[in-house]
């Protein structure tokens, strides 16, 4: 008799059999998806596939298979994190990949092996993925407006988040700057 039995996730064929004094058998171990053969064991070894077996007796026979695993890697542009940020996982595994912009960003998507701005984003493991998140710098409007007469430069603008813009004001004859009230307070000029 040739029994065989499987740890993982594959086929042996053939699985069972009674065969003639003598007779040679081919085994052939066949993996599931996601899944390698890693090796025999039992009444035979090593990993040569198919596998010649002699029957000069019963034999039990184990085949082997593996689970793949892949690596994840994540890169950012910008200022931000991602989480988790790189690691080994199993074949099928689903990874959920949060992306958290710092102070002062958006995020604004996904490239490389994902695309879009879902967040958090599901990521099912079937190969090595390499996945970089996309922060973008917020930028702010900066208005300015005159009571009395006189000018403010610069007037208006866009600029990035936590730059640092010098507004001078510049009275006309006759005039005298007395403050800045709104977004700013006291008289700094």
């Amino acid at each position: 008799n040739l029994t065989t039995t499987v740890t993982g996730s594959g086929t042996v064929s053939p699985a069972n059999g009674t065969y003639n004094y003598n007779s040679v058998q081919s085994l052939t171990a066949t993996p599931a998806a996601g899944y390698t053969f890693t090796g025999w064991s039992g009444d035979a070894t090593g990993s040569t596939n198919p596998l010649s077996v002699t029957m000069t007796a019963n034999k039990n026979i184990k085949a082997t298979f593996t689970i793949n695993k892949y690596n994840l890697t994540t890169t950012v542009t910008g200022s931000g994190t991602v989480s988790p940020a790189n690691g080994t996982f199993n074949y099928n595994s689903v990874q959920s990949l949060t992306a958290t912009p710092a102070a002062g960003y958006t995020f604004t998507g996904w490239s490389g092996d994902a695309t879009g701005s879902t967040n958090p984003l599901s990521v099912t493991m079937t190969a090595n993925k390499n996945i970089k998140a996309t922060f973008t710098i917020n930028k702010y409007n900066l208005t300015t407006t005159v009571t009395g007469s006189g000018t403010v430069s610069p007037a208006n603008g866009t600029y990035n988040y936590n730059s640092v813009q010098s507004l001078t004001a510049t009275p006309p004859a006759g005039y005298t700057f007395t403050g800045w009230s709104g977004d700013a307070t006291g008289s700094t000029n």
